[in-house]
């Protein structure tokens, strides 16, 4: 599934690269039954246009914990 996601991506959207993350909260903390949460996000290195908006990625390169980054 990881490969088509990417594959179909980089044709529609031109994307560089991609993150991945995978979640399961507070399942066991909590007792419940566990549920995984997953994450896909595609990454660019320019500015891209899609649908006739300008979308510049201004995380590119930085580690998802510093997306505070201005």
């Amino acid at each position: 599934m990881e490969k088509e996601l990417e594959r179909v991506t980089k044709k529609l959207f031109n994307a560089t690269m991609f993150n991945f993350a995978c979640l399961m909260n507070n399942a066991y903390r909590d007792k419940e039954k566990p549920h995984v949460h997953f994450h896909f996000i595609p990454r660019y290195d320019g500015e891209r246009i899609i649908l006739n908006k300008k979308y510049k990625d201004r995380h590119f390169g930085y580690n998802m914990w510093k997306w505070a980054i201005k």
